[in-house]
C-alpha cells in the first residue's frame, strides 16, 4: 500500500502514547521517564478534536479538518493510526518545536505565514530562523497549498521593501524557489554601498566594484556565518558565481538563474543514475 510505506518512512508521524503512572514509570529508563512528565498544553491552541505534540513537549489542540486539510502525509497517516488516537507526535528538536507549531497553526488557520497579524507593522516579521523552520516543516509533510501560500507572501512582503532581501534569499532557497531568490537580487537598493552609488554601466563585476557593501547586501561575501550556514549549497554555489561575474543587478540574477539551473540539472542526471533495476524485472 503506498501511503502505509509512505507513513512508515516518517518513524515520528505516530499515535499519542498512553500517559502511564508514576509506579510504572519506575521500571522505565531515565529518558522514558523525562518523556512521559506531565505536560501543559499550550496556552493559545487548547481546543479541538486533534492533538499535535512539539518536540519540545507541548501539545496543541486544533479542529481535525485544518490538519488533515493541510497535508497528505496527515490526512493518511491518520488512517493507519490506532482507533481513537487523533494525536501526531513530532521529534525534530530544529524544525518540530512549539515555536514552528505556533507559526504552523497560525499560518493554516488565520492566513498569516511571515508576519504574526494582518494588516502588518514593520517589525512583525517573524524572523528568519522561524521562517526557514516553518519552510522545512511545510516541506517535510507535503503542505503543498501552505508552501505556494507562503510563496506569493513572500513575494509580496518582498515588494514592499520593509525587509532586507537576505533574509528572502534565504527563504527561497530552503524552499527550493529560484523564482524567490532571482526577485531577492533585484531588489532595488540590495548592491548600494556606502555612498549610494550603484555603479550602473560599469564593465566590471558587482564583486569588484563592491567589495564589501553596507546593508543588506548579497555580498557572499559579506554575509554572516548563520546566513551562511541556512542556504542549501546549490544556491550559495550559484549566487558567488552569479556575483562574481553579474556586471549589474539584473544581470546578476539572470546568471544566477543559469547557474541554479544547471545544478538541478545536474541533480537530475545524478538521481538517473542512481536508479536501481528491480533485480524481478531483468532477463537473461
Amino acid at each position: 500500500m503506498e501511503y502505509e510505506q509512505r507513513v512508515s518512512l516518517h518513524s515520528n508521524l505516530r499515535p499519542k502514547r498512553p500517559r502511564v503512572s508514576g509506579a510504572a514509570l519506575c521500571a522505565d529508563t531515565r529518558s522514558q521517564q523525562e518523556h512521559e512528565k506531565v505536560i501543559v498544553d499550550d496556552t493559545t491552541w487548547n481546543e479541538g478534536d486533534f492533538t499535535l505534540i512539539s518536540s519540545d513537549n507541548i501539545p496543541f489542540k486544533v479542529l481535525s479538518h485544518h490538519i488533515l486539510s493541510t497535508s497528505t502525509v496527515f490526512r493518511h497517516g491518520r488512517e493507519y493510526a490506532t482507533s481513537g488516537h487523533d494525536t501526531i507526535e513530532f521529534t525534530d528538536t530544529t524544525f518540530e518545536t512549539a515555536v514552528t507549531l505556533r507559526d504552523f497553526l497560525r499560518a493554516i488557520t488565520q492566513g498569516h505565514f511571515l508576519t504574526k497579524y494582518y494588516p502588518h507593522a514593520k517589525g512583525e516579521w517573524i524572523g528568519t530562523t522561524a521562517a526557514v523552520n516553518l519552510s522545512a516543516f511545510l516541506g517535510k509533510w507535503e503542505c503543498e497549498a501552505a508552501l505556494s501560500s507562503l510563496k506569493i507572501h513572500s513575494l509580496q512582503r518582498l515588494s514592499e521593501e520593509d525587509i532586507g532581501p537576505v533574509k528572502f534569499f534565504v527563504v527561497g532557497s530552503v524552499l527550493n524557489d529560484s523564482h524567490i531568490c532571482y526577485k531577492s537580487l533585484l531588489s532595488p537598493y540590495w548592491h548600494h554601498n556606502s555612498t549610494g552609488n550603484t555603479g550602473r554601466g560599469s564593465s566590471k563585476s558587482i564583486a569588484a566594484r563592491f567589495p564589501r557593501l553596507s546593508g543588506p547586501s548579497l555580498d557572499p561575501t559579506a554575509l554572516s556565518y548563520d546566513t551562511y550556514n541556512q542556504i542549501p549549497t546549490a544556491y550559495m554555489w550559484a549566487l558567488t558565481r552569479a556575483w562574481a561575474e553579474g556586471k549589474d543587478p539584473k544581470d546578476t540574477a539572470q546568471k544566477f538563474l543559469g547557474f541554479i539551473s544547471y545544478t538541478k540539472g545536474m541533480s537530475s542526471s545524478i538521481k538517473r543514475c542512481c536508479i536501481v533495476t528491480d533485480p524481478q524485472r531483468i532477463r537473461v
